[in-house]
């Protein structure tokens, strides 16, 4: 009889273990191991609760590398050699040269929901025709900031580097440099050693009406009144019509320099299925516009825009402008050498 109890009792736990280890295989969130993707993106690009809700909803973990420019991006790809890279978000001109070094691999647009509703003014841009490698996620375009009292008429560029107006330039070199290239030459895509030394003296010229080189601080520069013009992202702009009513804001008339962020696959990347899930999910209207909302931009789908928190209608207008002036839009580029450029603006600034 006791054998007997013993062999039930033996049996039924082995039937509680057996039971309890399929309960554990066949759970979703515990597929960590085989299901989760490495994702390179700018600091606070995306929503943390968002990330949760996909987990729960799918059980792909999603490891998120952070950088704070597109050169420690590249840094970051160089030191790995490209593995455990599954996907990232490049600018433009960052985009351009992985696809050059053959670092990303095309896109399979058939597992994609969401290109219909990319704006088409983002698409087939010189530096991805087609694109096979990239797809628009977030953008923005750099227009003039200016204090309303003391200039009346339009703007250009001419405008931003004319020695009448005290103003707030980009800090950033390789912006500085591109759009001084476009103001003194127009569409080159490089420049020889006398155009750089032309270029040179042209923006130490504007240092005594230079208050400050800033990025983020400049809005605040603005509004203090203490500079007449400001190139300003349109990121900040929101924020800045609704801070004060004596800034106004336009797009340059001559041309538009925009700023698109991209999502790319890393070559090596071997989890294709799980990537495409989490671009279909981040791509949703809503949590489109969350990404939005923390980290300042536009949408790269329309059907987002209604769900930001970002409707001032100067925010607003700036995506018909852009849309109607597609001809006018230029992208930031390399006009020289990298260390041509970083000495360009510590001459600049000496």
């Amino acid at each position: 009889m006791l054998k007997g109890f013993r062999f039930i009792f033996i049996m039924s736990l082995l039937c509680i273990i057996i039971g309890s280890v399929r309960l554990i295989t066949n759970n979703p969130f515990n597929k960590q191991h085989n299901h989760e993707i490495n994702v390179y993106a700018w600091s606070a690009y995306f929503d943390h609760e968002m990330l949760e809700s996909f987990y729960k909803e799918t059980g792909i973990k999603v490891n998120i590398h952070f950088y704070n420019s597109n050169d420690e991006l590249l840094t970051q790809l160089s030191i790995n050699k490209g593995e455990n890279v599954d996907l990232l978000f490049p600018s433009d001109y960052t985009s351009r040269v992985l696809i050059k070094n053959n670092a990303v691999k095309k896109i399979d647009k058939s597992k994609l929901n969401f290109t219909k509703y990319i704006y088409p003014f983002l698409l087939d841009k010189e530096y991805d025709p087609g694109n096979e490698y990239s797809l628009p996620y977030t953008w923005e375009v750099y227009g003039l900031a200016f204090d309303g009292r003391e200039i009346k008429h339009s703007l250009s560029l001419k405008d931003l580097f004319s020695e009448k107006h005290l103003k707030v330039m980009t800090p950033d070199p390789f912006e500085m440099t591109s759009i001084a290239s476009q103001y003194l030459y127009g569409n080159k895509e490089s420049l020889n050693d006398n155009e750089v030394d032309e270029l040179i003296k042209m923006l130490k010229s504007q240092k005594p009406t230079t208050e400050a080189y800033a990025d983020f601080r400049a809005k605040d520069i603005i509004t203090s009144k203490n500079a007449d013009l400001t190139l300003l992202k349109t990121s900040y702009l929101d924020e800045l019509m609704t801070e004060t009513h004596d800034v106004n804001f336009s797009l340059p008339d001559d041309v538009i320099f925009l700023c698109i962020e991209n999502a790319m696959i890393g070559k090596k990347s071997k989890n294709t299925d799980d990537i495409y899930t989490f671009l279909n999910y981040i791509y949703k209207p809503k949590n489109l516009a969350l990404t939005i909302d923390i980290f300042p931009a536009y949408p790269s789908c329309s059907d987002a825009l209604e769900y930001t928190k970002r409707h001032h209608p100067i925010y607003l207008k700036t995506i018909d402008e852009v849309e109607n002036r597609e001809l006018d839009l230029r992208f930031f580029s390399y006009i020289t050498k990298k260390e041509t450029i970083r000495q360009i603006i510590v001459e600049t600034k000496a």
